[in-house]
């Protein structure tokens, strides 16, 4: 497997839809107004949307991580990673991407099953045994 393609959790994006429709209703309800109803209403249903609109794409390539964050697209390139991690959490699944910087991405807003997160691990599984040798030696895995 040389790709693993993921596809956003749309669970989490129509949970992320009504918790903002039912803030908005909320916000409404209390305040009674009715020029209240006409600005927020349409300003939160508008930001949910782009906040869907954005989540594009997820690939993990043999190279590296490639995907669609706020900033753009974002390239991780698979010899900076450390480690990798994925944990449930009910409807989400973190993955996490640990750098040779120390930085950490994570990501949330994607769904994963066994057969891809075994096949994520595997694509870098060079990568990672290599972070864990000593760095004054070299890596031929």
């Amino acid at each position: 497997m040389n790709i693993v393609k993921l596809s956003p959790n749309w669970m989490l994006q129509a949970i992320k839809i009504i918790f903002a429709l039912v803030t908005t209703y909320s916000v409404v309800a209390v305040m009674d107004l009715k020029i209240v109803t006409m600005v927020i209403i349409p300003t939160f249903l508008v930001l949910t949307l782009f906040n869907v609109m954005k989540l594009r794409f997820l690939h993990c390539y043999k190279a590296g991580i490639y995907y669609s964050g706020i900033l753009g697209r974002q390239y991780i390139n698979a010899d900076e990673i450390t480690a990798i991690t994925f944990k449930r959490h009910s409807i989400i699944t973190e993955f996490k991407v640990q750098l040779a910087s120390g930085k950490v991405e994570s990501f949330y807003n994607w769904q994963f099953n066994e057969e891809q997160m075994k096949g994520i691990l595997d694509l870098y599984a060079r990568s990672l045994a290599c972070s864990k040798k000593e760095s004054n030696q070299r890596c031929n895995a």
